[in-house]
């Protein structure tokens, strides 16, 4: 049987930091703001059975979520 992979509550926090440093050209700073006033409530739509991990193919549906979408616009 094929056991599925997780990510953590704790492990999504951080690679979240990441994306939206990357994403928003943050300083680490401006990543923690940001997550504190966006990580809860993406998490808690993600992690459906509340315990604190989630199955790691919903990896990218939960950071399209915290992040409203991938799609970048190019202005000119």
């Amino acid at each position: 049987m094929k056991k599925d992979r997780i990510l953590s509550r704790d492990y999504a926090w951080l690679a979240s930091k990441e994306i939206v440093k990357k994403w928003e050209n943050f300083d680490d700073a401006q990543a923690e703001d940001y997550l504190n006033e966006n990580f809860e409530k993406a998490w808690r739509r993600a992690d459906v059975n509340n315990d604190g991990k989630i199955k790691l193919n919903e990896a990218y549906t939960f950071e399209k979520s915290l992040m409203g979408s991938f799609a970048i616009t190019f202005s000119e």
